[in-house]
Formats: C-alpha cells, sequence, structure tokens
C-alpha cells in the first residue's frame, strides 16, 4: 500500500469513530505513515525552537484579541480562556515557562477532566472559523509527553504553555483590567 502522505493526498483532519481495541493499532500505523511521534519532555526540551521562532504568533494574537477571547461567552472559549489564566499563573509562580497538562487544568478549573480534551478541541474549531475573527493559530504553544514533567509515565499527554513567560504576563494583565 502507498503511502497517502507522499501520493499528494488532501491535508488536515477526518474525525473517524474507531474501535477501542483498534485505536492502538491505528496509532502504530499513523506513525508509520509519518505522524509525529510522541517525545518525553526532556527530548523535547533539547529540540524545541528557541523562543524567538514563536515571536510571529505573539503579533498574530495581539492584545485587542486576548482581551475578546478573555471576555468571550461561548463555553469552549470561556474554558480555553480559563485554563490559560491557569498556565498563565503557574508560569509567573514558576518565573519561567511551564507545561501543564488537562489534568491539572481541570482541577483548577473545575472542569471535569474527560470534558478537557474537548475544551481544546471545541477551541481549536472554534478559532479557525473565518467568521469568528481570531487567527487560527493557537495562542498558547502544544506538546506531547510520554513521560509528564514530574517523572511519572504516563500515556502521552499534550502539555500547554505560554510562548513567553512576557505573553503569560500579559494575559493575566488584560484579564484583569476593569
Amino acid at each position: 500500500m502507498s503511502n497517502p502522505i507522499d501520493a499528494g493526498a488532501p491535508t488536515g483532519y477526518t474525525y473517524l469513530p474507531v474501535p477501542t481495541q483498534h485505536v492502538p493499532a491505528l496509532m502504530e500505523y499513523l506513525v508509520s505513515l509519518g505522524a509525529p511521534k510522541s517525545v518525553t519532555a526532556d527530548e523535547h526540551e533539547r529540540h524545541a525552537p528557541a523562543h524567538e521562532d514563536f515571536v510571529g504568533q505573539d503579533a498574530v494574537w495581539a492584545d485587542e484579541l486576548l482581551r475578546r477571547l478573555a471576555s468571550d461567552t461561548l463555553r469552549s472559549a470561556h474554558n480555553a480562556a480559563a485554563a490559560m489564566t491557569v498556565i498563565a499563573r503557574k508560569t509567573m509562580e514558576e518565573g519561567e515557562r511551564v507545561w501543564v497538562g488537562n489534568d491539572d487544568l481541570a482541577a483548577e478549573t473545575g472542569i471535569d477532566p474527560v470534558q478537557m480534551p474537548k475544551v481544546w478541541s471545541g477551541f481549536g474549531r472554534y478559532i479557525s472559523n473565518p467568521r469568528n475573527g481570531y487567527p487560527a493559530e493557537w495562542p498558547l504553544a502544544t506538546r506531547t509527553a510520554s513521560r509528564l514533567p514530574d517523572g511519572k509515565q504516563g500515556d502521552a499527554r499534550v502539555l500547554y504553555s505560554f510562548r513567553s513567560v512576557e505573553r503569560a504576563k500579559r494575559w493575566l494583565q488584560i484579564t484583569t483590567e476593569e
């Protein structure tokens, strides 16, 4: 079977219901096609681009757009903004960029842990819709880690971080403005 990625197949995502027992085999197959592999937090840090590589991203999310997001009433946007506030607070507490997973975000925001991935999924769909007026690029950096930052082994997890301490600080300033 030829590799559809190499054959010029359309890019993007298709949501496909898969029986749970087949998920591991499907994941292996996707990896064999060249899908990104999970990395440990340490591996990511060694290979992560420097902050300067993300400067353009902050410019896309200007302060006015962040203000709009902070006051957006759509549930997924509101919940994503609450999670971003948690990430920003943790960043400021540590004084450096931190990576926060869904379990911690759920505990801090009061959102059901099962719902956290759905929050991000809904948020991603919302901001990528041009009618909503947001940049399609995420205001956060994400990474997948098979080992959590505290050294525990676990399933592949998605972790979230502001792209810089300065951006986290700015988010807190914007969300606390009167």
